[in-house]
């Protein structure tokens, strides 16, 4: 071990966020191992909640997954810790020993809208033209030099990190069963912080290259197709890269050796070229969902397809809790007031400005719940 100099826990805290900040992964290790050290010499850490809210955060900041690891398993040391010191001075074990009491069983369904300006949607429907004119008129066009430029900028823009994605994979952990996700989203960010939490995604109509097996099954209907999904000029084959560093914009077709490109198209459209069961899947799994968490719901005017997609939803629907995460105070009364009007006896939680805030309110709950049944 290196020569120990203690220093403040919110000290640690700061350089590991700037190392994630900078994407200088050699500086997040050097980090994550200076504060593993400081705890095996004894430093006490009790800003537990710090270090829990730097883990929220850093999980939609596309950290590769070993230091993602080791910055896991670090915390929930420190959470380890913690609870065994409660479990020590109160002296009631059970509470703790069942790792899976205070999630939530019952059938999910996690909507989350990403609102796109005009111009990236224009973008996307013109993208998808030139696709199937390679696909479907290969003879007749030829793509102009700028098309993989655009493509290039598409696939920039939508794997930017995304702030109303943070605490994503906690929220996902809350819950004890599989469930479902529903997006109009196009990132293969979402993918990456499944792959991250040993998730195993299941995407209509493709293949992960990596399936690691491991942990929950999640189905994934990207209602656009997404940027990490690709489709066969020439036969049509499908798959899915999971690869956690893959920024893949071209793909070889492993049955016909023809070049694949990123399967997309515009949720605005009145006819979308993706496939059809996709929005029926995503219909079902609705209908049949306990639990809704929608996440940045669109507002009266936008992403009008997702909106009648949730509302066609909710009228046949056997939903019976609703979170709505929004910070538009106004979007959550429209929802609210749409779903008490559409489903009967359906709870529409308080509302959530993001999914931290959730993730906190229902931990406060538990909390509660379990000091009530002491």
């Amino acid at each position: 071990m290196e020569k120990y100099f203690p220093e403040s826990e919110t000290l640690s805290i700061k350089r590991l966020k700037v190392a994630i900040e900078k994407k200088n992964w050699e500086l997040l290790e050097k980090g994550i191992k200076k504060a593993r050290d400081m705890k095996d010499a004894g430093q006490r850490f009790s800003q537990l909640e710090l270090w829990q809210n730097l883990l929220l955060w850093a999980e939609s900041e596309n950290i590769p997954p070993e230091p993602w690891e080791k910055l896991s398993e670090f915390v929930s040391s420190l959470s380890e810790l913690y609870t065994s010191a409660v479990i020590e001075n109160s002296g009631i074990i059970d509470e703790f020993h069942q790792e899976t009491a205070g999630l939530i069983d019952k059938e999910v369904t996690v909507v989350y809208n990403q609102a796109f300006d005009k111009n990236t949607l224009d973008l996307a429907r013109k993208y998808r033209l030139n696709l199937n004119n390679i696909m479907y008129n290969p003879d007749k066009y030829v793509p102009d030099a700028g098309w993989m430029n655009e493509l290039a900028a598409l696939a920039t823009v939508f794997d930017e990190p995304r702030e109303d994605l943070k605490g994503f994979i906690s929220l996902i952990s809350l819950f004890k069963k599989d469930g479902t996700i529903i997006t109009d989203s196009y990132s293969g960010n979402i993918h990456k912080m499944l792959v991250k939490a040993d998730i195993e995604i299941v995407y209509p109509g493709t293949r992960a290259a990596e399936n690691k097996k491991l942990g929950k099954t999640w189905k994934f209907y990207a209602l656009g197709g997404s940027i990490n999904s690709f489709i066969c000029a020439g036969c049509g084959h499908r798959t899915l890269k999971t690869e956690y560093h893959s920024k893949t914009l071209v793909e070889c077709c492993s049955k016909c050796k023809s070049p694949m490109y990123p399967d997309i198209t515009s949720t605005n459209d009145n006819y979308l070229q993706t496939m059809p069961h996709v929005w029926y899947g995503a219909y079902e799994n609705l209908v049949s969902s306990r639990v809704w968490v929608i996440v940045t719901p669109p507002s009266h005017n936008d992403q009008v397809m997702l909106r009648n997609l949730l509302l066609d939803a909710a009228k046949n629907s056997c939903v019976e809790e609703v979170y709505l995460v929004t910070p538009k105070i106004e979007v959550y009364e429209l929802w609210k007031s749409k779903f008490v009007n559409l489903v009967k006896n359906v709870q529409v939680k308080e509302n959530f400005p993001s999914i931290a805030s959730l993730i906190e309110t229902y931990n406060e709950a538990n909390a509660v719940n379990r000091a009530a049944i002491r």
